[in-house]
């Protein structure tokens, strides 16, 4: 903790070094510093001291010189997210998205955003965006379109994502548990069921599958069965909040 605050106050006044440079006019890549002076890197360093304001000010002091720099405006968008300025965040990954349209990291930075807002509509475009910029779409890419999918009552798109998912990994816990969801969306309950079954035995820890899982059993009048199940997941997840409140019910 001693270490922590003797850090905090060293880039605090590094931050004043540099605004007092800054008013005189000296731009920070001025010939005057160092040759391995890397601005952005200090800025990194206040984020991590959880020091958000601080690196929001120095890195935006950084984008008046470099103001087509992708990699410092999508740090400029995590600290933004960080101190919950999702408008501002916003502002910056559009552009981010504007510099570097063909850049997948932009519209997952914007599509993360939309999420955070429960704007479904606009996160599965952005959604859609990553993965026609994208060479080699991650994993994750295909799990959160299918997601967004899934939002805006679109389940077969979720079905056909989540299958691109387990042809690569037939154990992948997240894909299964949204193919059910899909599934139970389109009114099959018993390939919901067999899905987030599957989902449950892949990761015991996957506590939104569990109660999503006692669910249907419970819906579907099995209320015993519902019971046990969500047993066993507080067997695996005695922590979860959900899972307690459901089998307090």
């Amino acid at each position: 903790e001693g270490d922590l605050r003797l850090a905090k106050t060293y880039a605090q006044e590094a931050m004043s070094v540099l605004d007092e440079i800054q008013s005189l006019g000296i731009g920070l890549f001025s010939p005057m510093f160092a040759v391995d002076w890397r601005p952005t890197e200090f800025v990194t360093v206040l984020r991590e001291l959880d020091m958000p304001h601080e690196a929001l000010e120095c890195a935006l002091m950084i984008l008046e010189g470099r103001p087509i720099d992708i990699d410092l405006i999508d740090l400029i968008c995590q600290i933004l997210v960080d101190i919950e300025d999702f408008q501002e965040a916003e502002k910056y990954a559009r552009l981010e998205g504007l510099i570097a349209p063909d850049n997948p990291s932009g519209h997952r930075r914007l599509a993360a955003l939309w999420d955070k807002q429960g704007n479904w509509e606009n996160a599965f475009e952005e959604r859609k965006q990553v993965l026609t910029t994208s060479d080699h779409p991650e994993m994750a890419d295909w799990l959160a379109l299918a997601a967004a999918a899934l939002a805006i009552n679109q389940p077969g798109i979720t079905k056909e994502a989540c299958e691109i998912v387990i042809e690569s990994n037939e154990h992948q816990a997240e894909a299964y548990d949204l193919i059910g969801r899909a599934y139970y969306a389109m009114e099959d309950v018993d390939k919901a069921i067999e899905c987030l079954e599957f989902a449950t035995s892949e990761n015991a820890q996957a506590e939104k599958s569990w109660t999503f899982l006692a669910k249907l059993h419970r819906y579907g009048g099995d209320t015993k069965l519902a019971m046990n199940i969500l047993r066993r997941a507080f067997g695996s997840v005695p922590e979860s909040y959900d899972v307690t409140y459901e089998l307090s019910k």
